[in-house]
């Protein structure tokens, strides 16, 4: 296979020209441990095989410190902590309900019933890999979907009440299978995430499966499930054009998982690496490997969002992407380079048969064209060895974006990755004060300390929670608090773009990332020596743009949906309008206001508006009158908002005999 294909000698041929002048000076990322301090070092983090542990930094009560919880692995209770403000947090796991101690594998949150507090989700999977076979049983105990009572208390923790109900049987998403499987009745789940798909305003959820020795049967059947916008949710995997069990190589076993915006419009799309699995029954000898007769389910998707409720698997249209990970551990997706698209990293834990060389973990740059370059992650620097976490992340707040992966094996320091800004990287995690002593497993960024910085906490198999302090003397920072008000309340899916000194920062809010684990959604921007920020613009999923100019750093942008925007109007209907008929119309749009009016244009010919009756912000109703003698043909549709800013859609409607 040629290992430079396009993408990668325009890589090459960067770092060449880079090569011919000095690199640019960044300040020394520097870390420091504060696991002990924070009230994190008494708690052990445990798991029945190699898979699971993840931490989400989560602002479980609205007070703008973020929380951290962790789900917890064999037979361990989870552990909710809450931030103090002064450095420091709070054990409270009485404010969790009551949970069966399975192997908890993965969590994410968010918004799911858009009532203002975050809501979390955890996988579960009993899990039991057994070494004699490399496989596990195709069953697990349900899902959990842990609602968040804050609002509902009056916005407040009361004390002697948990914080938190477990509704995933009422809201449909503890993926029970039907029939079951064996003695559990769920799927054994280890994945998944956040995302509105649909961009209706509610978030969907996508739950990814991991039976080993299963692949081709439905036990691997991932599912997606949409939010019905009433606090359900409806199985929808079959429906959007995941595979259904028609096809069984299409189920294959899932270990990592991520949605987001990868092909430069605002549907958000999922990659999902699936494992490597040998045939069954397992050969032996030199047959270990199978080859040639391997079945096609080590492939990984990259499922593209149609725009119209389905996805189709694109993988394939980037030779050499989706073949180089045994089992890919953590993913995350950043624009490494500046130039206004996306590059996937993904940690990998185990070398087989069908890794593509080099081993290690795979970077796929883009193309700028929707595909993806075949793995640079050799030319780039960051190959790394068997990795767990993912995270890319501003450590110096110079406006490029670093990268941590958490380690695990013999060797398990882990790797703190600096930008270079010439498309490649360099190890600096001894010196920036990383000291991670055993097995790495998920992590997740948060300014839990409110100075500016972002900060790690990553969990270590078998020990505590490391709890890593930026202390690094970097640039300006500039954050931004999203407030979403049509779109799904916890603004995933979101995009965000900062021009800043000649050049563009992009950003994307995920619901879930690295491996099992979640970053705060507040949006973090390093902007290096900038005192200005000359641009600010913003991307909502309801369709919304907000544009903010000549702004200071060092501040929190709370930044509110449509807040610089004016109405939208999308669509109206019925579109055919008789003559002499009296009827009344629905106008759909975005950002309308109670006490707006409505036109139709031009108003000489006949069309009349009678009354206007405000629904809310996205619907309108119009009472309209048509003349006898109206002329016939298209019309206009204008609506203006109470203060003056109008939007007009032509031709809305048609004037017919």
């Amino acid at each position: 296979m040629d290992r430079f294909p396009p993408s990668s000698a325009r890589l090459m041929a960067i770092v060449a020209i880079a090569c011919l002048c000095a690199l640019p000076v960044s300040a020394q990322i520097t870390f420091t441990e504060r696991t002990v301090e924070a009230g994190f070092g008494d708690d052990v983090y445990t798991t029945n095989s190699n898979h699971g542990l993840g931490v989400l930094w989560i602002d479980v009560d609205n007070d703008g410190w973020v929380d951290l919880f962790a789900p917890n692995g064999w037979q361990s209770d989870p552990h909710l902590y809450l931030n103090q403000g002064d450095g420091t947090f709070a054990k409270r796991d009485d404010l969790l309900p009551a949970m069966v101690q399975d192997e908890q594998t993965h969590a994410s949150y968010a918004d799911y019933d858009n009532d203002g507090d975050p809501d979390i989700y955890v996988l579960a999977a009993d899990e039991d890999l057994r070494g004699d076979c490399n496989c596990n049983d195709a069953d697990g105990p349900p899902n959990l979907l842990l609602k968040n009572l804050f609002v509902e208390n009056g916005n407040q923790i009361i004390d002697g009440q948990p914080l938190f109900e477990d509704v995933a049987a009422a809201a449909g998403v503890e993926g029970l299978a039907n029939p079951a499987f064996g003695d559990d009745p769920a799927r054994r789940s280890l994945s998944g995430g956040w995302l509105d798909y649909d961009r209706d305003g509610c978030v969907d959820l996508y739950v990814a499966q991991w039976a080993i020795r299963h692949g081709g049967e439905m036990s691997n059947q991932d599912l997606l499930y949409r939010n019905n916008c009433d606090g359900t949710f409806t199985d929808a995997t079959a429906s959007v054009g995941l595979p259904d069990g028609t096809v069984t190589d299409d189920l294959r076993p899932s270990l990592a998982f991520i949605a987001g915006h990868l092909d430069g419009d605002l549907w958000p799309d999922m990659y999902v690496e699936n494992v490597s699995e040998r045939s069954d029954p397992l050969p032996e000898g030199e047959d270990a490997t199978c080859d040639p007769e391997c079945p096609d389910r080590w492939f990984d998707y990259l499922w593209q969002n149609n725009g119209d409720g389905t996805f189709t698997d694109i993988i394939r249209n980037s030779p050499g992407m989706g073949n180089d990970t045994g089992a890919g551990m953590g993913m995350d997706i950043a624009d490494i380079d500046h130039d206004g698209d996306w590059e996937i990293y993904i940690s990998d834990v185990l070398a087989t048969f069908h890794d593509k060389l080099p081993l290690g973990n795979p970077l796929y740059v883009s193309n700028g064209d929707g595909t993806w370059s075949d793995n640079v992650a050799v030319e780039a620097g960051v190959e790394g060895r068997f990795s767990w976490a993912v995270n890319f992340f501003d450590a110096d707040q110079d406006t490029w974006e670093d990268l941590y992966v958490s380690v695990m094996g013999t060797d398990p320091q882990d790797l703190m990755y600096r930008n270079n800004q010439d498309g490649t990287f360099t190890d600096v995690a001894v010196a920036a004060g990383f000291n991670l002593e055993l097995d790495g497993r998920g992590a997740a960024t948060a300014d839990y300390d409110l100075d500016g910085d972002l900060d790690l906490a990553v969990v270590e198999k078998d020990s505590t929670i490391k709890l890593y302090r930026n202390d690094t003397v970097g640039g300006n920072y500039l954050k931004i608090d999203l407030q979403a008000t049509q779109s799904n309340r916890s603004a995933i899916g979101t995009l965000v773009k900062v021009l800043v000194d000649g050049q563009t920062l992009l950003r994307q809010v995920k619901g879930g990332s690295s491996a099992h684990s979640q970053d705060d959604l507040t949006v973090h921007y390093g902007l290096g020596p900038a005192t200005t920020i000359d641009r600010v613009r913003i991307w909502w999923p309801s369709g919304l743009v907000d544009s903010y100019g000549n702004l200071s750093p060092n501040t929190t942008l709370v930044a509110t949906e449509g807040e610089t925007t004016g109405p939208k109007v999308t669509r109206v209907e019925p579109r055919t309008l008789s003559q002499g008929t009296s009827l009344q119309l629905t106008l759909r749009g975005l950002n309308l206001v109670d006490g707006g009016t409505a036109t139709v244009g031009p108003e000489e010919r006949g069309v009349t508006i009678d009354g206007v009756t405000w629904v809310d912000s996205q619907t309108a109703l119009l009472d309209v009158t048509v003349a006898a003698d109206a002329f016939v043909g298209p019309r206009s549709v204008t609506w203006t908002n109470p203060d003056g800013r109008s939007n007009t859609r032509a031709p809305a409607v048609r004037v017919v005999p």
